[in-house]
């Protein structure tokens, strides 16, 4: 008492000395308050001023100050209630602490009051004092919601309040200074009379905060003494509700069993054992029961009820206090620390799918009842034709005496028993299909609920600092603080949690002792069935595919033992240990996996091993990778038993010194062996780029969890680790699994070359006359090819690539899909905004602007690969023309491109909207100077769309004869019959005179022109002409070809042939062939070729002629002498 006194005056003391700092630092302000207008003065001004002249150019400056001035006085008045309030519960504050303790100290949730009132309770009066029980208890649970709140409020106070006096300080500055401002200005005294009260509200309101981070510790108190007493009260509600659903159970079994007995006691005599009356008792006794066995489920799940309700109230009310929480102490270590324990009181949930499957079965069930309550409606008629029908067993009735009217009169009230049976299992099938139902709906809600807050925190904590950046000091002091760690005593008490104590449940890892005890056995021979299949690799008739996946299978069975034994102790410390014994087990799980993983890898890189002879690595490749594989495990056990471990205890890695010691050791190490690991690809791989990049972004990634955890961020770095070392796995398994299919379609091809080999030389052994069996048999004697990778099929090698990083990237988004959500947060952090005039229409958040930057990448690799990939997959497969499917690879190629600028734009701000005048400007500009270049670019859109030339197209341009090889955007490459390449514009094409030779036909026609001499047979010239036609292999027949005697001139008759070709690649070689079989068949049938023929004539002076019959040659040879 004379403590509680003490506190009182101290609280006193403590307030009359912030009264008079308040009054010293707020005199100015309270004087300013005493000359305050009246909140009526001011409505009748406003009222005043409505009824005058409205057209008045002052009058909407006037309203808007009036207006202001009411909502200032009105939270002036609020702000002061609020302080009134405030010091009243402050002043009453010891006693209310007093109150609170001896109510606590009365209650023990374990007695009932007035249990033997209560006991001798009829049935409806004990379920009318639970349904008031039931009442007590839903406003209890919400006044603990409410003190929850204030709760929380009072742990943020401190926070919101800075944070609130912070931003009213400098409004009441800037007020202030308008204040003077306006002295000499224009101002109405109505505005200044505004701003004077708002000032003053602001000072209020600073003065409310400053009383309450004054107090918050005596209000957080007060609020933690209130809870602590609702929770009492709620343990012993509940625990009074549990009691009276116990005794209105048993009630109700005693009336049931009591109800039966009566009846079974008015059936007696001979009657009793007649089967109908014998059926009717059993069938009641069966409703009994089930009517028994459905006031016990709705008993229970009305309990089930009350925990769940209990449960979503918990729920709503961290829910409902997150968020204030976030805001008002947002990047606070502080902040980590609630937030954990704020996920600690959250329920765990079961899922409803029990509960969907009883609410079925109960509907089936309630339809039966339904269905007998419908036959008994008219129970007269019922039992007189129960009565007339002959008993099953015979008629014992008649037998042993008994009337039907006997019959009729014990049947009677056996059936209206049934009958009321009957409509008491309805109804309480129907409530319990109605708690049922309740309390899915409530787990349903529990469960998004909770899935929602955990969202939240999990998001929070990520980005939270869970403590502070690791200095100087810290590390100074390491030492001593892992010593006092290893001295704290605590870890007797931890340790001796480990210890397994007795549990059958321990016998569930007896299965895992057997089968490690099986692989000791039959080790020796594991071992015999993978020495054969190592020699049988690379022998052709023995070697298959499915010698790899089982030399790989054999391997990991080989190295199992220690991991399965080191995972059985882990599995009976997690079913039989206690709490500390379960982590611990789940722990040592954890470390066997890796164990076994790391173990097997080491074995499968041995010297003449699978890597070895399987993959045909090279063999110091292979020692290189064993001994890196083999540091690497031995660094990630550790590192998976600390971090699991750590978050078991779910405390601040920070608390935990020599954890943090040992992750940060094991991450610089591993990242050591990692970045070994990589280099030591390229002398045997090569350098590729992409490949050297990810891996020595990967080796770094152990260093930013370093940098995370000495930068306070201790919790995110766990998050982050887990998931990274299942990543590595998964890169493992996946090289490991590429391995394989290479060495797969390496065997089949292998196999089908071989077997294309042996028909070949049967084929021709067959062909050859001799003895066909020795051929046969030489045939198999063949040398065995050697195992090539560059015979592989390189399009099926590119197809089963494609899909195992498809589904690898798929395990890989499974793995980090629930730590994705929290990056969620990124897209509330605003990094700019794009305005349109003086509204903000456009928000680029940090999720955006990564986005922004990972889109154009993606855009160029997807325009690089994508379109090659159609063409290999789909393309190649459908009947095209030659252009077309490079065509289709082109325009998508440049789309991709396009939707991925324009859609990093869209992510940055620059919608369509704001970038057409810019790049219509643009346009323009452009236009003149590069006008050329624009005019290739819309003549490739036009080509690649009109497609006046396509690949392999002959073309003739101008004075250039080639064949089309590459059509770009800019220019398309020809390259002409001297196979010189020729890059053209591709304006030239669209502008200039074009001859496509095969644009809609490959048919081409060829004309050739014999010329006959005068006097031979034009008939047979003709004939030969044909001839020679039908020779020609290259000619088509369709269209026919046609001979034509054109022009008879002095010197000759002269024939024209037409004929036509498939392509134009033929018109050379059937002009060559042509004029050669022409010239034969003339030389032979003795035709002449004509030729010109100049006759000479002479003349004198007297004008006489004489002609020179004499031919060329010989006239040649004249002149020569």
């Amino acid at each position: 008492m004379k403590h509680d006194q003490r506190l009182g005056m101290m609280a006193l003391i403590r307030m009359m000395l912030y009264v008079a700092c308040m009054a010293v630092l707020c005199g100015p302000a309270l004087a300013q308050e005493a000359s305050l207008p009246e909140r009526s003065e001011v409505a009748r001004q406003l009222a005043a001023l409505e009824r005058g002249d409205q057209t008045d150019p002052q009058y909407q400056r006037q309203r808007q100050a009036l207006d202001t001035t009411l909502k200032a006085l009105d939270q002036l008045a609020s702000i002061h209630q609020q302080e009134s309030d405030l010091r009243g519960r402050i002043t009453n504050a010891p006693a209310q602490q007093r109150r609170y303790q001896d109510q606590l100290a009365q209650i023990d949730p374990t007695l009932i009051p007035d249990e033997d009132r209560l006991a001798h309770l009829s049935l409806p009066q004990l379920q009318q004092t639970m349904s008031s029980a039931l009442e007590k208890l839903k406003s209890l649970q919400e006044q603990l919601g409410d003190v929850n709140q204030r709760v929380a409020t009072a742990q943020t106070l401190p926070e919101r309040a800075q944070s609130a006096i912070g931003r009213l300080q400098r409004d009441a500055q800037q007020m202030r200074n308008q204040l003077r401002g306006e002295e000499g200005s224009s101002a109405l005294p109505v505005e200044r009379t505004a701003l004077a009260v708002r000032l003053q509200a602001a000072d209020a309101e600073i003065a409310l905060h400053r009383t309450e981070l004054a107090d918050s510790t005596v209000l957080r108190d007060l609020a933690q003494q209130e809870r602590a007493l609702l929770t009492k009260q709620l343990e012993a509600q509940q625990h009074l509700l549990s009691w009276l659903q116990q005794v209105i159970d048993q009630q109700r079994r005693d009336h049931s069993r009591q109800t039966i007995d009566n009846i079974n006691e008015t059936v007696a005599g001979p009657l009793r054992q007649d089967p109908r009356v014998k059926q009717v008792l059993e069938h009641n006794q069966s409703l009994s029961d089930a009517l028994l066995k459905t006031t016990d489920r709705i008993n229970s799940m009305v309990g089930d009820a009350i925990r769940v309700r209990s449960q979503l109230d918990t729920a709503q009310q961290v829910q409902g206090n997150l968020a204030r929480q976030i805001e008002a102490m947002r990047g606070s270590v502080l902040l980590s620390r609630i937030l954990r324990q704020q996920r600690q009181v959250l329920p765990d949930v079961d899922s409803p799918r029990q509960l969907t499957n009883e609410i079925a079965d109960l509907r089936l069930q309630q339809f039966n009842v339904e269905q007998s309550r419908e036959s008994l409606t008219r129970l007269d008629d019922y039992v007189n034709q129960l009565v007339a029908s002959p008993p099953l067993l015979g008629d014992a009735t008649k037998e042993n005496g008994a009337s039907d009217d006997a019959l009729r009169a014990v049947l009677t009230p056996l059936y209206q028993s049934q009958r009321d049976l009957l409509d008491q299992l309805d109804h309480e099938y129907g409530t319990l299909l109605t708690a049922l139902i309740d309390v899915q709906l409530n787990q349903q809600l529990l469960i998004s609920t909770t899935t929602d807050v955990r969202n939240t925190i999990e998001e929070q904590l990520f980005w939270v600092a869970s403590g502070r950046p690791l200095g100087w000091e810290w590390f100074r002091t390491l030492p001593g603080k892992a010593l006092d760690e290893l001295k704290d005593p605590e870890w007797a008490h931890m340790l001796s949690t480990f210890l397994i104590t007795p549990s059958p449940w321990i016998f569930a890892a007896l299965p895992l002792v057997v089968l490690v005890t099986g692989l000791s056995i039959f080790r020796r021979r594991i071992r015999a069935a993978l020495q054969r299949l190592q020699d049988e690799v690379g022998k052709l008739r023995q070697d298959t595919q499915l010698h790899t996946p089982w030399a790989v299978l054999l391997e990991l069975v080989l190295e199992a033992r220690g991991p399965i034994a080191l995972a059985s102790v882990g599995m009976g410390l997690r079913l039989a240990g206690s709490s500390g014994g379960v982590l611990l087990g789940k722990s040592l799980i954890y470390v066997a996996m890796s164990w076994g993983y790391f173990a097997w890898a080491h074995r499968l890189l041995v010297d003449n091993g699978v890597a070895v002879r399987h993959f045909h690595w090279p063999e110091r490749y292979v020692a290189q990778l064993r001994r890196w594989i083999a540091a690497l495990g031995a660094v990630l056990m550790p590192t998976i038993f600390v971090v699991r471990m750590t978050q078991g205890f779910d405390l601040p890695l920070e608390d935990q010194p020599i954890a943090l010691l040992v992750l940060m050791g094991c991450f610089l190490a591993m990242s050591f062996i990692l970045l070994r690991l990589v280099w030591s690809h390229v002398p045997h791989v090569g350098v590729k780029p992409l490949r050297l990049v990810l891996g020595i972004i990967v080796a770094t990634i152990p260093l930013l969890l370093v940098g995370l955890i000495i930068y306070g961020y201790g919790y995110t770095a766990i998050r982050l680790s887990t998931r990274f070392v299942t990543s590595l796995y998964i890169l493992g398994m996946w090289v490991l699994a590429e391995a394989i299919i290479v060495r797969g379609l390496a065997v089949a091809a292998r196999r089908l070359a071989y077997r294309r080999l042996v028909e070949r030389r049967r084929a021709l052994h067959r062909q050859q006359a001799g003895d066909i069996a020795g051929a046969e048999s030489a045939a198999e004697v063949l040398e065995e090819p050697p195992l090539d990778m560059d015979q592989v099929n390189h399009q099926s090698l590119r197809l089963s690539r494609l899909a195992l990083l498809s589904f690898f990237l798929v395990v890989l988004y499974v793995v980090w899909a629930n730590l994705l959500n929290v990056l969620s947060y990124l897209d509330s952090v605003t990094v700019w905004d794009v305005r349109d005039g003086n509204q903000t229409v456009t928000h680029v958040t940090v999720i955006g602007l990564i986005m922004a930057l990972m889109a154009l990448p993606i855009a160029i690799t997807l325009s690089r690969n994508l379109p090659g990939l159609l063409e290999v997959t789909v393309l190649s497969r459908m009947r095209l023309k030659a252009g077309n499917a490079y065509a289709i690879t082109s325009v998508l190629s440049y789309t991709i491109m396009g939707v991925g600028i324009v859609a990093a734009l869209g992510l940055l701000g620059l919608s369509w909207s704001k970038l057409q005048w810019l790049l219509t400007a643009l346009g323009v500009g452009l236009g003149f100077g590069l006008q050329e270049i624009f005019a290739n670019f819309i003549s490739g859109l036009i080509i690649l769309f009109e497609r006046p030339i396509r690949i392999g197209d002959t073309i003739t341009l101008n004075d250039l004869h080639g064949k089309v090889t590459r059509i770009r955007i800019r220019a398309t490459t020809v390259m002409d019959f001297d196979h010189k390449e020729i890059i053209i514009p591709n304006k030239t094409f669209v502008t200039d005179r074009l001859i496509n030779w095969s644009l809609s036909d490959s048919v081409t026609r060829v004309v050739l022109t014999f010329g006959v001499a005068h006097g031979s047979n034009l008939d047979e010239a003709r004939r030969l002409m044909v001839q020679a036609i039908k020779e020609v292999p290259m000619i088509l027949e369709e269209p026919a070809p046609e001979i034509f005697c054109m022009d008879y001139t002095p010197d000759a008759f002269n024939f024209e042939v037409r004929v036509y070709v498939n392509d134009v690649a033929h018109r050379l070689a059937t002009r060559d062939a042509l004029n050669r079989g022409v010239d034969r068949l003339f030389r032979e049938a003795g035709i002449q070729i004509a030729y010109r023929q100049m006759d000479v004539w002479l003349h004198n002076k007297d004008g006489d002629a004489k002609l020179v019959d004499q031919r060329k040659a010989a006239l040649f040879n004249d002149d020569k002498k």
